[in-house]
């Protein structure tokens, strides 16, 4: 199950941690997601940071090393001084990453769809993504989210869950998107 501690939400939300978060908002490149135990900050669908709780108040860092090349980024975030050491390098890592990340239009695409889908503010979507490349046993899918009918919405309803394939037309598995559908309703199937 994709979740954090109490105290590393807390974190993120007011305490040492919570500049990252702020950077994630107000940065239209940047998109976190939760994952079981930690946080991925992305950027153009590549990790830009990986942060574990380890123990007590304190956060393993872990960025690709090719992103890395001359930066002074802290291996943990213990206190306000090393969160703004990290948040200081997340302009060189953003560069680092459009020079020297994996070139992929579709996983681009899904942190850009986020971004329009989620937090556009004329942008009323019936869909709202809670995550991306969302791993069980079966397979992988790209996006799952929810649906929300704008005629009937009201408060403390059920949704139902919508899971989305992203496909450009460069990508050579557009070919096999039935048997790929087919394998995602054999996984979720009552």
């Amino acid at each position: 199950m994709r979740k954090l501690s109490d105290p590393f939400l807390a974190t993120l939300k007011s305490g040492f941690l919570s500049g990252i978060t702020r950077t994630v908002v107000a940065d239209p490149d940047l998109n976190l997601e939760i994952r079981d135990d930690y946080i991925n900050v992305y950027c153009k669908g590549a990790s830009l940071l990986k942060l574990t709780e380890t123990a007590g108040a304190r956060y393993k860092v872990e960025i690709h090393p090719k992103f890395t090349a001359g930066l002074d980024a802290p291996a943990e975030l213990v206190d306000p001084e090393t969160t703004a050491r990290f948040l200081a390098c997340v302009p060189q890592l953003k560069q680092n990453i459009a020079a020297l990340g994996k070139r992929s239009l579709e996983i681009e695409y899904e942190q850009m769809l986020i971004r329009a889908n989620n937090f556009e503010p004329r942008n009323n979507s019936e869909y709202f993504i809670v995550d991306r490349q969302y791993a069980v046993a079966a397979g992988r899918f790209d996006l799952i989210g929810v649906f929300w009918d704008r005629r009937r919405r009201r408060r403390n309803q059920e949704v139902p869950m919508c899971l989305m394939e992203l496909k450009c037309a460069l990508n050579q598995d557009i070919a096999d998107v039935g048997g790929q559908l087919a394998r995602y309703y054999e996984a979720v199937k009552p």
